[in-house]
């Protein structure tokens, strides 16, 4: 380990169950009643190392919320089990959640419930595909990239990024698709990790957690590739390549992606990241639609595809879901996440907006 001069820092630290509950209640007992639902969701929380998702609902997109409840402030032990901002969403685009996560737990902590609208197995896969693949896009295998830069381990931020990878296991499988030698091994060991890693000897999950990473980056190809596979049912498309420069989503999409063309990139560390020419056809199809995200998309999208693509109505409701979040935030100005997802697009409304997309910008160039 010394000779990678490797610093480890942010290490997780250990905090009960009963932690997270009195946070979400706290939280609650702030945001109510004006929220009219608060809900949480994602996976089982390991104490200390899990972060907690939450969801803030309101009534209609004429609500309004206190200056107070716009920036994201906790005290230190609640921010830290919570780790990062809040989503806004409207009851009406609450109950169409399934449309952007099919498959997540959504727990209702405070507040009135909301009917969530079923979906059928068609469309619950087609939409858990979907995200996956606008998750590709911000998220793999940048993170693990960041991550491991400059040899700082940003080590709680590591485990949490790597969680999101066992999520993308499960999506993958229930699509029908095997993962490959050696992927469940990595998804036991991670889950493993996060379970054990407070009893666990300090060197030794630090190397662990290198090697970790360092795996992450393939594997994420790997699943990039896999993904792909399945989109191809939905989607054909003709064209060379397609330029996407989101914020901390750049991304260039290439005719006849390769795996091994991808893991090239990473060795020279580029900053777009390379990803197959049919993913583009989403982001074509997102920037036909009305509102502030498809706008973005359309503003920061290069090149010219010819495709076709299935599904089209079921597109249009989950980017719509989308557009309306980012409309909330704007007319909101809150300092919380602006979507679910995002594709690179930050509410500007509200002077702490400006300051704190600012700080973002000077940040990121530093990466």
């Amino acid at each position: 380990m010394e000779k990678y001069k490797i610093e480890f820092f942010n290490y997780p630290r250990y905090y009960p169950g009963t932690v997270y509950e009195a946070t979400i209640k706290r939280v609650s007992e702030r945001y109510l009643p004006s929220v009219s639902a608060i809900y949480t969701f994602g996976s089982k929380i390991t104490p200390g190392i899990s972060d907690i998702d939450f969801i803030m609902v309101v009534d209609d997109k004429s609500a309004s919320i206190p200056i107070s409840l716009r920036l994201f402030l906790l005290d230190k032990k609640a921010k830290y089990v919570v780790s990062h901002p809040f989503f806004f969403i409207t009851k009406g685009d609450m109950e169409d959640i399934r449309l952007i996560y099919p498959n997540a737990n959504f727990k209702l902590v405070a507040g009135k419930e909301v009917s969530l609208n079923k979906i059928n197995t068609e469309e619950n896969r087609f939409c858990e595909l979907v995200t996956s693949i606008d998750l590709i896009l911000r998220h793999f295998p940048r993170d693990y990239l960041i991550s491991l830069s400059k040899n700082r381990v940003d080590v709680r931020e590591l485990l949490l990024r790597l969680n999101a990878l066992t999520i993308s296991f499960d999506a993958l499988k229930r699509g029908g698709r095997k993962t490959e030698p050696g992927w469940d091994d990595f998804y036991e060991e991670i889950k493993r990790v996060r379970r054990t890693w407070f009893t666990m000897d300090k060197k030794g999950r630090e190397r662990i957690l290198l090697r970790l990473g360092r795996s992450a980056i393939h594997i994420s190809i790997g699943l990039t590739e896999e993904f792909n596979r399945l989109l191809r049912r939905y989607v054909y498309v003709e064209g060379e390549g397609v330029i996407y420069r989101g914020f901390q989503n750049k991304a260039m999409f290439i005719k006849n992606w390769s795996r091994e063309g991808a893991t090239d990139w990473v060795k020279k560390k580029r900053v777009y990241v390379p990803l197959p020419l049919e993913f583009a056809a989403l982001l074509s199809e997102y920037s036909k639609h009305k509102g502030p995200v498809s706008n973005y998309i359309k503003r920061n999208l290069e090149g010219n595809i010819d495709f076709e693509i299935k599904n089209r109505a079921l597109i249009k409701k989950r980017i719509d879901i989308l557009n309306n979040q980012a409309l909330l935030a704007n007319r909101l100005k809150h300092s919380h996440f602006t979507a679910f997802i995002d594709f690179g697009y930050k509410s500007n409304s509200g002077i702490i907006n400006k300051i704190f997309n600012l700080i973002k910008k000077i940040k990121h160039r530093k990466i």
